[in-house]
């Protein structure tokens, strides 16, 4: 790179050169090129491409032109709704295809702009959202936190974040309570669609789709020949992750899911007694994050343990929210039987392995929500010898303070943690 750099031009060795032929090829494109694959493409299959995914399929039939060599993947790169020019040269009747993200396009000024989507937030933990949202001129982001139930550290992340669009309340109810407030206002749609409201909180889907990826991106670094089982140990509240690690199973994906609770056991009493109870109040624990007496999650999670069965997930969700009690026919029970299943971790029982990890290993970055999915597991299978396991981690550690004062950790190793965030 130096002789590139200094001198415009550089000689790649041969010893490169015969590596990249065993493994990495190139195909040269050019406008025409890609312009008449993308026409063969829309009078042959009366699909749209982009010209970028044009390039690339145009590159893919002059290296193989019949597609006989290998099973085949060309990248599709945007939506073709992109690029109305390069449509029209397509063709004089080629539609120019729609997609929201681009329909919706216009010039705003400041003060539409700043009207344009109002998220709401009610998690303790969510400072990823405030830092993410922080002066976009067109998210209003609206935080509502716990406030007897996080941490010093927590509630100065959330805080002190000095931004216009950021607005941050503290609530003296616990999150289910101010949830089943977000739920009200959500529920009246005209309201939701007036002021194009936005929960980016773990009932939004978008959540569990990312998370879905990051189980299989998971496995795939653990059995890249997809040749054995991977157990996820899910520190569990409102379950979007053990959902996602569900679904990742439906997919085809060998996991095998260990949903790991606290005191607030209300997943672990579904799948081991059979029925949904409404508990009387919620149970504050170090690993505040899993506090919740009602898992946002559960209708999505009992649907697929359902097989898609929409009509029995809502007869089960009736029958709770009207009667208090809702028993799990046996054929979701037998599903889940085979494919995801519970731990339940008291604090003591956290906090014991947390101290074992200090001691065993000198770790010091176990959050007391990481805690409980390590004592489930260690729970589950103490000598982790049954499948290669996973244990969520869920935080830093540094937000816990009070845990490592607990654990008579040094005052010096505090003090990392601390400079490290």
């Amino acid at each position: 790179m130096e002789d590139y750099y200094s001198k415009g031009v550089a000689k790649i060795p041969q010893a490169i050169l015969d590596v990249a032929s065993k493994g990495i090829h190139t195909e040269r494109i050019t406008q025409e090129e890609a312009l008449s694959t993308a026409k063969m493409i829309w009078e042959k299959y009366h699909y749209i491409i982009c010209p970028h995914t044009a390039v690339g399929v145009a590159g893919a039939t002059k290296a193989d032109p019949s597609f006989s060599s290998t099973l085949s993947v060309c990248l599709a790169t945007a939506t073709a709704a992109k690029f109305p020019d390069f449509v029209h040269l397509i063709g004089d009747n080629v539609p120019i295809p729609s997609h929201p993200c681009v329909d919706n396009l216009k010039e705003t000024t400041q003060e539409e702009a700043q009207s344009t989507q109002s998220s709401i937030d009610s998690p303790p933990t969510k400072t990823v959202e405030i830092s993410a949202n922080g002066e976009l001129r067109k998210v209003n982001l609206i935080v509502l936190y716990p406030k007897h139930s996080i941490s010093t550290l927590q509630r100065l992340q959330m805080t002190t974040v000095q931004s216009p669009n950021i607005r941050t309340f503290s609530c003296d109810n616990a999150s289910d309570s101010f949830d089943n407030m977000i739920i009200d206002i959500f529920n009246d749609q005209n309201f939701a669609k007036k002021h194009n409201m936005l929960w980016v909180n773990s009932p939004n889907v978008g959540r569990l789709v990312c998370h879905t990826v990051h189980h299989i991106y998971t496995y795939l670094k653990l059995c890249p020949s997809c040749d054995n089982d991977v157990t996820f140990y899910i520190p569990s509240g409102a379950l979007v992750d053990s959902t996602s690690a569900y679904l990742s199973q439906c997919m085809g994906v060998p996991v095998k899911v260990v949903s790991v609770v606290n005191e607030n056991d209300f997943f672990h009493k579904c799948l081991t007694q059979g029925y949904l109870y409404k508990p009387l109040n919620v149970i504050n624990t170090p690993s505040c994050s899993m506090d919740t007496v009602f898992p946002h999650n559960i209708e999505r999670i009992l649907f697929l343990l359902a097989k898609g069965d929409a009509t029995l997930v809502k007869s089960i969700m009736e029958d709770y929210h009207s009667k208090g009690v809702a028993k799990i026919p046996q054929t979701i029970l037998d599903v889940a039987s085979k494919g995801i299943h519970t731990e339940r971790i008291t604090q003591e029982e956290a906090l014991t392995t947390a101290k074992m990890i200090w001691e065993k290993y000198h770790y010091i970055h176990i959050c007391p929500h990481t805690a409980v999915g390590v004592a489930g597991a260690t729970k589950a299978d103490p000598s982790f010898s049954l499948t290669l396991s996973v244990c969520l981690a869920t935080a830093t550690a540094a937000k816990f303070l009070i845990l490592f004062i607990s654990l008579e950790i040094m005052y010096q190793y505090l003090v990392i943690l601390v400079l490290i965030i």
